[in-house]
Protein backbone atom coordinates (compact mmCIF):
# COMPACT_ATOMS: atom_id res chain seq x y z
CA UNK A 1 0.00 0.00 0.00
CA UNK A 2 1.50 3.48 -0.78
CA UNK A 3 0.33 5.18 2.63
CA UNK A 4 3.60 7.16 3.65
CA UNK A 5 2.82 10.31 5.12
CA UNK A 6 -0.24 9.19 6.87
CA UNK A 7 -0.82 10.29 10.89
CA UNK A 8 -3.92 9.39 12.44
CA UNK A 9 -4.31 9.94 16.00
CA UNK A 10 -7.01 8.05 18.13
CA UNK A 11 -8.78 8.72 21.01
CA UNK A 12 -10.08 5.08 22.56
CA UNK A 13 -10.30 3.23 25.59
CA UNK A 14 -6.82 1.01 24.68
CA UNK A 15 -6.29 -1.99 26.76
CA UNK A 16 -4.20 -1.38 29.44
CA UNK A 17 -2.50 -5.11 29.11
CA UNK A 18 -1.05 -4.19 26.72
CA UNK A 19 0.82 -2.13 28.77
CA UNK A 20 2.11 -3.86 31.04
CA UNK A 21 5.67 -3.51 31.93
CA UNK A 22 5.64 -0.79 29.47
CA UNK A 23 4.66 1.75 31.33
CA UNK A 24 3.75 2.93 35.35
CA UNK A 25 0.36 0.64 35.87
CA UNK A 26 -1.82 -0.41 38.91
CA UNK A 27 -3.63 -3.33 37.71
CA UNK A 28 -5.27 -4.72 40.67
CA UNK A 29 -8.75 -3.79 40.46
CA UNK A 30 -8.40 -3.18 36.72
CA UNK A 31 -11.30 -5.29 34.88
CA UNK A 32 -10.56 -5.39 30.78
CA UNK A 33 -12.74 -6.46 27.92
CA UNK A 34 -11.54 -9.95 26.98
CA UNK A 35 -12.37 -8.58 23.39
CA UNK A 36 -9.61 -5.99 22.64
CA UNK A 37 -10.95 -5.31 19.05
CA UNK A 38 -9.40 -1.82 19.46
CA UNK A 39 -5.32 -3.72 19.88
CA UNK A 40 -6.12 -5.84 16.78
CA UNK A 41 -6.94 -3.36 14.45
CA UNK A 42 -4.07 -1.37 15.45
CA UNK A 43 -1.47 -4.08 15.21
CA UNK A 44 -2.98 -4.76 11.60
CA UNK A 45 -2.65 -0.98 10.68
CA UNK A 46 1.31 -0.93 11.90
CA UNK A 47 1.48 -4.22 9.33
CA UNK A 48 -0.52 -3.45 6.61
CA UNK A 49 0.01 0.31 6.12
CA UNK A 50 2.90 2.82 6.63
CA UNK A 51 0.53 5.12 8.85
CA UNK A 52 1.70 6.43 11.53
CA UNK A 53 -0.51 5.57 14.88
CA UNK A 54 -0.72 7.86 17.78
CA UNK A 55 -3.34 6.78 20.73
CA UNK A 56 -4.53 8.73 23.59
CA UNK A 57 -6.05 6.74 25.98
CA UNK A 58 -7.35 7.58 29.76
CA UNK A 59 -7.33 5.48 32.72
CA UNK A 60 -7.30 5.57 36.80
CA UNK A 61 -5.07 2.73 36.46
CA UNK A 62 -2.57 5.23 35.48
CA UNK A 63 -1.00 6.66 38.40
CA UNK A 64 0.95 9.17 35.95
CA UNK A 65 1.04 10.31 32.57
CA UNK A 66 3.03 8.05 30.53
CA UNK A 67 4.30 7.43 27.04
CA UNK A 68 5.28 4.49 24.73
CA UNK A 69 6.40 4.16 21.48
CA UNK A 70 6.85 0.95 19.33
CA UNK A 71 8.18 1.70 15.98
CA UNK A 72 5.58 3.62 14.06
CA UNK A 73 3.14 2.68 17.14
CA UNK A 74 2.65 5.66 20.12
CA UNK A 75 0.33 5.13 23.10
CA UNK A 76 0.13 8.60 25.13
CA UNK A 77 -1.60 7.53 28.64
CA UNK A 78 -3.05 9.66 30.56
CA UNK A 79 -3.91 9.65 33.80
CA UNK A 80 -7.29 10.50 35.51
CA UNK A 81 -7.52 11.45 38.84
CA UNK A 82 -11.77 12.97 39.15
CA UNK A 83 -11.84 13.65 43.03
CA UNK A 84 -13.86 10.53 43.27
CA UNK A 85 -15.10 9.31 46.60
CA UNK A 86 -15.19 13.27 47.32
CA UNK A 87 -18.40 14.23 48.11
CA UNK A 88 -20.55 17.11 47.91
CA UNK A 89 -20.11 20.44 46.12
CA UNK A 90 -16.36 20.36 46.72
CA UNK A 91 -16.23 16.65 45.15
CA UNK A 92 -18.09 18.13 42.33
CA UNK A 93 -15.86 21.15 41.64
CA UNK A 94 -12.48 18.77 42.13
CA UNK A 95 -13.97 16.19 39.69
CA UNK A 96 -15.23 19.55 37.03
CA UNK A 97 -11.47 20.73 37.87
CA UNK A 98 -10.05 17.37 36.63
CA UNK A 99 -12.01 17.21 33.45
CA UNK A 100 -11.07 20.47 32.13
CA UNK A 101 -7.41 19.71 33.25
CA UNK A 102 -7.60 16.26 31.14
CA UNK A 103 -9.42 17.84 28.40
CA UNK A 104 -6.24 20.71 27.75
CA UNK A 105 -3.89 18.21 28.11
CA UNK A 106 -5.43 15.81 25.28
CA UNK A 107 -5.74 18.92 22.92
CA UNK A 108 -2.37 19.81 23.53
CA UNK A 109 -0.71 16.80 22.53
CA UNK A 110 -2.64 16.53 19.60
CA UNK A 111 -1.22 19.94 18.43
CA UNK A 112 1.82 18.44 19.13
CA UNK A 113 1.21 15.52 17.15
CA UNK A 114 -0.35 17.21 14.29
CA UNK A 115 -2.36 14.40 12.33
CA UNK A 116 -3.89 14.05 9.42
CA UNK A 117 -6.79 12.70 10.96
CA UNK A 118 -9.03 11.51 14.13
CA UNK A 119 -10.68 8.83 14.73
CA UNK A 120 -13.14 8.90 18.02
CA UNK A 121 -13.98 5.20 19.14
CA UNK A 122 -16.93 5.25 20.91
CA UNK A 123 -19.56 8.19 22.17
CA UNK A 124 -19.24 7.31 25.77
CA UNK A 125 -15.89 8.55 26.27
CA UNK A 126 -16.65 12.26 27.86
CA UNK A 127 -13.38 13.33 27.19
CA UNK A 128 -13.32 13.07 23.16
CA UNK A 129 -14.62 16.47 22.51
CA UNK A 130 -11.34 17.54 23.20
CA UNK A 131 -10.52 16.53 19.52
CA UNK A 132 -13.03 18.88 17.90
CA UNK A 133 -12.65 22.39 16.38
CA UNK A 134 -9.10 22.29 16.14
CA UNK A 135 -9.02 22.26 12.33
CA UNK A 136 -8.30 18.28 12.04
CA UNK A 137 -10.91 16.28 10.21
CA UNK A 138 -12.48 13.79 12.73
CA UNK A 139 -14.10 10.11 12.27
CA UNK A 140 -16.27 8.89 15.12
CA UNK A 141 -16.69 5.12 15.17
CA UNK A 142 -19.83 4.29 16.46
CA UNK A 143 -21.23 0.62 16.32
CA UNK A 144 -23.55 1.52 19.37
CA UNK A 145 -25.35 3.65 21.15
CA UNK A 146 -26.06 4.96 24.81
CA UNK A 147 -29.32 5.63 24.36
CA UNK A 148 -29.77 1.80 23.34
CA UNK A 149 -27.24 0.29 25.97
CA UNK A 150 -29.30 2.62 28.75
CA UNK A 151 -32.44 3.22 27.50
CA UNK A 152 -33.73 1.50 30.26
CA UNK A 153 -31.74 3.30 33.19
CA UNK A 154 -33.17 6.39 34.37
CA UNK A 155 -29.61 8.43 36.66
CA UNK A 156 -28.23 10.94 35.88
CA UNK A 157 -25.01 9.07 34.55
CA UNK A 158 -27.06 7.61 31.96
CA UNK A 159 -28.80 11.07 30.72
CA UNK A 160 -25.45 12.71 30.45
CA UNK A 161 -23.61 9.74 28.49
CA UNK A 162 -26.92 10.13 26.04
CA UNK A 163 -26.37 13.59 25.95
CA UNK A 164 -22.56 13.54 24.97
CA UNK A 165 -23.21 11.51 22.30
CA UNK A 166 -26.42 13.41 21.09
CA UNK A 167 -24.03 16.48 21.07
CA UNK A 168 -21.11 14.31 19.14
CA UNK A 169 -23.35 13.43 16.36
CA UNK A 170 -24.40 17.09 15.73
CA UNK A 171 -20.78 18.23 15.39
CA UNK A 172 -19.26 15.61 13.85
CA UNK A 173 -19.59 15.12 9.56
CA UNK A 174 -17.81 11.76 9.56
CA UNK A 175 -19.36 8.42 10.68
CA UNK A 176 -17.66 4.96 10.52
CA UNK A 177 -20.60 2.30 10.99
CA UNK A 178 -22.44 -0.71 9.18
CA UNK A 179 -25.16 -0.69 11.68
CA UNK A 180 -28.85 0.64 10.00
CA UNK A 181 -30.08 1.86 13.29
CA UNK A 182 -26.93 3.80 14.19
CA UNK A 183 -27.26 5.81 11.36
CA UNK A 184 -31.03 6.44 11.78
CA UNK A 185 -30.06 7.64 15.34
CA UNK A 186 -26.87 9.95 14.28
CA UNK A 187 -29.28 11.27 11.46
CA UNK A 188 -32.15 12.44 13.78
CA UNK A 189 -29.59 14.86 15.06
CA UNK A 190 -27.33 15.10 11.91
CA UNK A 191 -28.91 15.07 8.66
CA UNK A 192 -25.81 15.50 6.72
CA UNK A 193 -23.84 12.68 8.04
CA UNK A 194 -21.77 11.12 6.23
CA UNK A 195 -21.70 6.80 6.78
CA UNK A 196 -18.58 4.56 5.88
CA UNK A 197 -19.51 0.76 6.36
CA UNK A 198 -17.23 -1.15 8.89
CA UNK A 199 -17.14 -3.34 11.33
CA UNK A 200 -14.82 -4.04 14.06
CA UNK A 201 -12.15 -6.69 13.46
CA UNK A 202 -11.92 -9.77 15.30
CA UNK A 203 -8.79 -11.30 16.67
CA UNK A 204 -6.93 -13.18 14.34
CA UNK A 205 -7.08 -16.37 16.52
CA UNK A 206 -10.76 -16.98 15.62
CA UNK A 207 -9.63 -18.05 11.98
CA UNK A 208 -6.74 -19.89 12.94
CA UNK A 209 -8.05 -21.64 15.96
CA UNK A 210 -7.67 -26.00 15.77
CA UNK A 211 -10.20 -28.10 16.04
CA UNK A 212 -10.82 -28.84 19.42
CA UNK A 213 -13.26 -32.01 20.78
CA UNK A 214 -16.65 -31.03 21.37
CA UNK A 215 -17.76 -30.97 25.07
CA UNK A 216 -20.99 -29.20 25.43
CA UNK A 217 -23.62 -28.28 22.35
CA UNK A 218 -24.27 -24.81 23.05
CA UNK A 219 -22.15 -21.81 24.36
CA UNK A 220 -22.19 -18.08 25.14
CA UNK A 221 -19.87 -15.69 25.97
CA UNK A 222 -19.69 -11.92 27.29
CA UNK A 223 -20.22 -10.80 30.43
CA UNK A 224 -23.20 -12.14 32.56
CA UNK A 225 -25.70 -9.73 32.64
CA UNK A 226 -29.69 -9.57 32.47
CA UNK A 227 -29.79 -7.73 29.27
CA UNK A 228 -27.48 -10.18 27.03
CA UNK A 229 -30.36 -12.53 28.38
CA UNK A 230 -28.45 -14.98 29.11
CA UNK A 231 -31.86 -16.41 31.73
CA UNK A 232 -33.61 -16.67 28.34
CA UNK A 233 -30.97 -19.10 27.68
CA UNK A 234 -31.33 -21.30 30.72
CA UNK A 235 -34.84 -21.55 30.07
CA UNK A 236 -34.30 -22.42 26.39
CA UNK A 237 -32.16 -25.09 27.88
CA UNK A 238 -34.53 -26.66 29.87
CA UNK A 239 -37.31 -26.28 27.23
CA UNK A 240 -34.90 -28.35 24.67
CA UNK A 241 -33.93 -30.84 27.46
CA UNK A 242 -37.61 -32.33 27.20
CA UNK A 243 -36.97 -33.70 23.89
CA UNK A 244 -33.11 -33.80 23.64
CA UNK A 245 -32.34 -34.72 27.87
CA UNK A 246 -28.28 -34.60 27.24
CA UNK A 247 -27.96 -31.00 25.67
CA UNK A 248 -25.25 -28.93 27.65
CA UNK A 249 -24.80 -25.05 27.68
CA UNK A 250 -21.60 -23.44 28.82
CA UNK A 251 -21.38 -19.66 29.63
CA UNK A 252 -18.40 -18.38 29.21
CA UNK A 253 -17.61 -14.87 31.13
CA UNK A 254 -17.74 -12.67 34.40
CA UNK A 255 -20.75 -12.17 36.10
CA UNK A 256 -20.85 -8.07 36.44
CA UNK A 257 -21.94 -8.72 39.96
CA UNK A 258 -21.52 -11.36 43.29
CA UNK A 259 -24.79 -11.17 43.41
CA UNK A 260 -26.39 -11.85 40.18
CA UNK A 261 -23.74 -14.96 39.91
CA UNK A 262 -25.36 -16.38 42.91
CA UNK A 263 -28.64 -15.69 41.42
CA UNK A 264 -28.01 -17.30 38.06
CA UNK A 265 -26.53 -20.61 40.25
CA UNK A 266 -29.71 -20.70 41.91
CA UNK A 267 -31.65 -20.71 38.34
CA UNK A 268 -29.41 -23.44 37.24
CA UNK A 269 -30.85 -25.62 40.21
CA UNK A 270 -34.59 -24.44 40.08
CA UNK A 271 -34.70 -25.47 36.28
CA UNK A 272 -33.25 -28.84 36.93
CA UNK A 273 -30.30 -27.91 35.12
CA UNK A 274 -27.35 -29.11 37.72
CA UNK A 275 -24.92 -31.02 35.43
CA UNK A 276 -25.98 -29.36 32.19
CA UNK A 277 -25.59 -25.60 32.51
CA UNK A 278 -21.24 -24.82 33.05
CA UNK A 279 -20.35 -21.60 34.20
CA UNK A 280 -17.07 -21.16 33.19
CA UNK A 281 -16.13 -17.51 34.83
CA UNK A 282 -13.82 -14.88 33.66
CA UNK A 283 -10.90 -15.86 31.35
CA UNK A 284 -7.81 -13.96 31.76
CA UNK A 285 -6.43 -15.30 28.61
CA UNK A 286 -9.09 -14.94 25.77
CA UNK A 287 -7.20 -17.65 23.83
CA UNK A 288 -9.55 -19.73 26.35
CA UNK A 289 -12.41 -18.06 25.46
CA UNK A 290 -11.95 -18.74 21.98
CA UNK A 291 -11.04 -22.52 22.61
CA UNK A 292 -14.45 -22.90 25.06
CA UNK A 293 -16.71 -21.62 22.29
CA UNK A 294 -14.93 -23.80 19.85
CA UNK A 295 -15.78 -26.25 21.86
CA UNK A 296 -19.57 -26.00 21.17
CA UNK A 297 -21.98 -26.92 18.47
CA UNK A 298 -23.63 -23.68 18.26
CA UNK A 299 -23.45 -20.34 19.57
CA UNK A 300 -26.20 -18.44 20.87
CA UNK A 301 -26.80 -14.80 21.72
CA UNK A 302 -29.84 -14.02 23.26
CA UNK A 303 -28.97 -10.59 24.11
CA UNK A 304 -32.01 -7.68 24.59
CA UNK A 305 -30.44 -5.01 23.30
CA UNK A 306 -26.99 -5.23 21.59
CA UNK A 307 -24.42 -3.09 19.05
CA UNK A 308 -21.95 -5.42 17.17
CA UNK A 309 -20.91 -7.77 19.79
CA UNK A 310 -17.73 -9.28 19.06
CA UNK A 311 -18.06 -12.69 20.82
CA UNK A 312 -21.41 -13.33 18.03
CA UNK A 313 -18.70 -12.13 15.09
CA UNK A 314 -15.54 -14.31 16.78
CA UNK A 315 -18.06 -17.27 16.79
CA UNK A 316 -18.96 -16.88 13.19
CA UNK A 317 -15.11 -16.13 12.55
CA UNK A 318 -14.80 -19.82 13.87
CA UNK A 319 -17.79 -21.66 11.40
CA UNK A 320 -20.00 -21.91 14.58
CA UNK A 321 -23.50 -22.35 13.80
CA UNK A 322 -25.18 -19.11 15.47
CA UNK A 323 -28.74 -18.85 16.79
CA UNK A 324 -29.61 -14.78 18.21
CA UNK A 325 -31.87 -12.36 18.90
CA UNK A 326 -32.74 -9.90 15.92
CA UNK A 327 -32.12 -6.85 17.76
CA UNK A 328 -30.52 -3.46 17.04
CA UNK A 329 -27.58 -4.13 15.24
CA UNK A 330 -27.28 -7.52 15.50
CA UNK A 331 -28.95 -8.05 12.32
CA UNK A 332 -26.50 -6.04 9.98
CA UNK A 333 -24.06 -9.24 11.07
CA UNK A 334 -26.24 -12.05 10.43
CA UNK A 335 -28.78 -12.49 7.69
CA UNK A 336 -31.75 -15.06 8.65
CA UNK A 337 -31.35 -18.47 7.24
CA UNK A 338 -28.06 -17.73 5.47
CA UNK A 339 -25.68 -16.93 8.17
CA UNK A 340 -27.72 -18.19 11.17
CA UNK A 341 -31.02 -17.58 12.55
CA UNK A 342 -32.44 -14.71 14.24
CA UNK A 343 -35.32 -15.10 16.98
CA UNK A 344 -36.83 -12.22 18.87
CA UNK A 345 -35.74 -11.09 21.90
CA UNK A 346 -37.04 -12.06 25.39
CA UNK A 347 -38.74 -15.22 24.46
CA UNK A 348 -36.88 -18.96 25.69
CA UNK A 349 -39.91 -20.45 23.65
CA UNK A 350 -38.68 -19.47 20.20
CA UNK A 351 -34.85 -19.69 21.10
CA UNK A 352 -35.59 -23.39 22.10
CA UNK A 353 -37.08 -24.16 18.35
CA UNK A 354 -34.56 -22.51 16.82
CA UNK A 355 -31.92 -24.21 19.05
CA UNK A 356 -33.63 -27.64 18.27
CA UNK A 357 -34.37 -27.07 14.30
CA UNK A 358 -30.49 -26.80 14.72
CA UNK A 359 -29.30 -29.86 16.83
CA UNK A 360 -31.52 -31.76 14.84
CA UNK A 361 -29.95 -30.78 11.22
CA UNK A 362 -26.32 -31.19 10.77
CA UNK A 363 -26.30 -30.33 7.38
CA UNK A 364 -28.15 -26.63 8.13
CA UNK A 365 -25.62 -26.32 10.86
CA UNK A 366 -22.81 -27.20 8.37
CA UNK A 367 -24.26 -24.65 5.90
CA UNK A 368 -24.96 -21.67 8.28
CA UNK A 369 -21.56 -21.98 9.64
CA UNK A 370 -19.70 -22.51 6.80
CA UNK A 371 -21.84 -18.61 5.51
CA UNK A 372 -21.17 -17.69 9.27
CA UNK A 373 -17.11 -18.03 7.98
CA UNK A 374 -17.21 -16.45 4.96
CA UNK A 375 -19.15 -13.43 6.39
CA UNK A 376 -16.62 -13.03 8.68
CA UNK A 377 -13.71 -12.72 6.63
CA UNK A 378 -15.60 -10.52 4.69
CA UNK A 379 -16.56 -8.11 7.16
CA UNK A 380 -14.35 -8.92 10.20
CA UNK A 381 -10.60 -9.80 9.41
CA UNK A 382 -8.09 -7.45 10.57
CA UNK A 383 -6.23 -6.63 7.92
CA UNK A 384 -9.00 -6.01 5.56
CA UNK A 385 -10.60 -3.59 8.26
CA UNK A 386 -6.81 -1.94 8.46
CA UNK A 387 -6.38 -1.62 4.73
CA UNK A 388 -10.00 -0.03 4.26
CA UNK A 389 -9.47 2.20 7.40
CA UNK A 390 -6.74 3.53 6.11
CA UNK A 391 -7.60 4.18 2.86
CA UNK A 392 -10.69 6.05 4.28
CA UNK A 393 -8.36 7.98 6.80
CA UNK A 394 -6.26 8.78 3.55
CA UNK A 395 -9.25 9.84 1.51
CA UNK A 396 -10.64 12.18 4.02
CA UNK A 397 -7.63 13.63 5.23
CA UNK A 398 -5.81 14.62 1.88
CA UNK A 399 -3.11 12.88 2.60
CA UNK A 400 -2.79 10.75 -0.98
CA UNK A 401 -0.91 13.76 -2.77
CA UNK A 402 1.94 13.67 0.65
Amino acid sequence: MENKGLKIAWLCHYSLEHLRGKIALDLSAYQAHPATWIHELAAALEEQSDAELHILTVSPMIPVDAIFRSGRLNVYAFSMASGKGVGGRWGKLLRLQARRVLRMKIRTRLRRIAPDIITIHGAEHTFTDAALDLGIPVLLWVQGLMQVIYRDQADRVASNLIAHEKALFRRIPHFITAQPHVCDSILQENPAAVFHALFYPVNPLTFTLPDVPLRWDLAFSGTLIERKGVEDLMEALALVRRSRPETTLCLVGPADSATYLDHLTARIADLGLSGHCFLAGRQDDHARVLELVKASRLFIYPSHADTAPLSLAEAMAMGKAVVATEVDGIPAMVKDGQDGLLVPPRNPERLAGAILQLLGDDRLQDELGRNARNTAQERFEAGRVARDYAALCRGLSGANGK
